[in-house]
């Protein structure tokens, strides 16, 4: 879960202008090397994979929950070509891990699927209809 009280997470607050839609920037890819490192639970999962060799369904959930956070907090559309790059990500850092758990290919004229994608898409809209985003549409 996001940390409410952190410095970082009031800071990213304060930067928030009323009515300012907040999904701004397009398409980049992200590190989540680097975003599992800078969050405590990132670090757990991963201290808990190298003792492991395996992730249970908890810390799947746990992962894509820092994931999401942290796509939302920096402010960055989550598209079809992210999430694949994040579950490439996830399947090369934790390889006994399936990317289809995280994202798939939803094919013609049909959503992709996946914990990524979902997560993602019901964490906007739970936004949106609380009235903590603007939708940019």
């Amino acid at each position: 879960p996001l940390d409410l009280d952190s410095a970082k997470y009031q800071k990213e607050l304060a930067s928030i202008k009323p009515n300012e839609p907040v999904i701004q920037k397009p398409f980049m890819n992200i590190d989540l090397v680097e975003i599992l490192n800078s969050s405590t639970q990132g670090i757990m999962i991963i201290n808990y994979f190298k003792s492991n060799n395996k992730l249970n369904d908890s810390i799947r959930i746990m992962l894509v929950d820092v994931i999401i956070n942290h796509v939302i907090t920096m402010k960055i559309s989550m598209s079809v070509g992210l999430s694949e790059s994040i579950a490439n990500q996830i399947e090369a850092l934790f390889p006994t891990e399936v990317k289809d758990t995280y994202f798939m290919r939803g094919g013609s004229y049909k959503n992709p699927k996946g914990k990524l994608y979902a997560k993602s898409y019901n964490s906007m809209r739970l936004l949106k209809t609380s009235g903590l985003v603007v939708d940019n549409n």
